[in-house]
């Protein structure tokens, strides 16, 4: 979505400083398998979720998006840690997508908000040691979501986000949502919040070969990893990446514009 992946620059320049799962990449060398960890793995077998995640990318009329999202609602009980996350998880796209969609329910969003503050408070309550790791990034994602509802009320949030990534990041680097949110940051940010293309890449490529990943991690990785390709110049291998994004999801417009500049 053009929109997002603007909007996602912009908080990285404000800020002093998202095919086949299975196919594996080599580049480089940077590109060899690298351990990770997956604490939110439960997520891409919520088939309601995916479908979320698909309408929003590809799109899709808002309602139809929110009744998605009310069939997520009916169906989870919140009875353990892992619905509070997959409800967590259902607030944050759709609130993102009532902001930068085509239709905008301000109000809408800042009512997920709202809901998705309190299921993180219960997350972090009943957290298991093991899965400590992913606080950092779903703080993080909160604050991103809320910044991006009220960027000038919300710079602040917008700041302690991108700490937060970087303090995870330290902390949990073989997570697979902590990394992700990281090698985004580092491929969007500017020159001097902290960019650094390499990094990003490396990233990327490792996280590539981590089998049974989501599809909207895989969405995520393959578009970052074709980005970064484009900024290095390797212009075949760049759409060769971004084409793969594109197979899961069609409907970013950074992504179709960018393959458009590399095929005229």
């Amino acid at each position: 979505m053009k929109r997002i992946l603007i909007l996602s620059c912009l908080f990285f320049a404000l800020i002093p400083i998202w095919a086949n799962p299975t196919d594996s990449i080599e580049i480089t060398d940077q590109c060899k398998p690298s351990e990770y960890v997956d604490s939110l793995s439960f997520l891409k077998d919520c088939e309601l979720l995916s479908k979320l995640e698909s309408a929003v990318w590809n799109r899709e009329p808002l309602i139809v998006c929110k009744q998605i999202h009310e069939q997520i609602e009916s169906i989870t009980k919140c009875s353990s840690w892992e619905d509070l996350c997959l409800l967590f998880k259902a607030d944050t796209v759709l609130a993102r997508y009532c902001i930068q969609g085509p239709s905008k329910e301000k109000d809408t969003a800042k009512k997920l908000l709202k809901d998705a503050g309190r299921l993180l408070a219960q997350i972090k309550r009943l957290a298991d040691p093991s899965a400590i790791s992913v606080i950092g990034a779903l703080e993080s994602d909160f604050y991103s979501v809320e910044y991006i509802i009220s960027p000038i009320l919300h710079l602040s949030k917008g700041i302690e986000s991108t700490k937060l990534i970087d303090k995870a990041f330290k902390s949990y680097s073989n997570e697979v949502s902590v990394a992700l949110m990281y090698a985004n940051r580092r491929l969007y940010a500017p020159a001097i919040g902290g960019k650094d293309v390499e990094e990003a890449y490396s990233i990327f490529c490792k996280l590539a070969n981590h089998q049974g990943l989501a599809e909207w991690d895989m969405f995520s990785i393959y578009s970052g990893i074709g980005m970064c390709l484009f900024e290095k110049q390797c212009y075949d291998e760049s759409a060769v990446y971004l084409h793969k994004a594109m197979a899961i999801y069609h409907g970013d417009e950074v992504i179709a514009e960018t393959i458009s500049k590399l095929t005229h």
